[in-house]
């Protein structure tokens, strides 16, 4: 993996953020105004058993600690191909984790 590949990658997890980060705020809202009503008791959005180490009532948590995970990811020596890879599918999980959870609750 060469560093330009690296920084490839970077700027499209990077854009990926910002996309979903619209998302995530207009869907916290809406959470708001559904507790807001007495309704929505839960304590987390996603299980223990998700890729997230937060547990959090909201989007843009989850989407915090997988923004800090690609500023890791940035710092990273590509070098170490395996560890890189280990770490960019741990990413792409979260990321797609928020993509489908998002998904549902526009459906509600």
């Amino acid at each position: 993996m060469t560093a330009i590949d690296h920084q490839q990658v970077v700027i499209k997890l990077q854009e990926e953020l910002k996309g979903l980060y619209r998302k995530c705020v207009d869907a916290d809202n809406k959470l708001s105004q559904i507790r807001a009503q007495g309704m929505g008791k839960f304590s987390a959005l996603f299980g223990e058993e998700s890729p997230f180490d937060v547990q959090s009532k909201t989007f843009s948590d989850y989407l915090a600690e997988t923004a800090a995970d690609v500023a890791a990811f940035e710092q990273m020596s590509a070098d170490d191909v395996e560890q890189w890879q280990d770490r960019l599918a741990k990413i792409l999980t979260k990321l797609q984790a928020i993509h489908q959870l998002l998904a549902q609750f526009k459906k509600l």
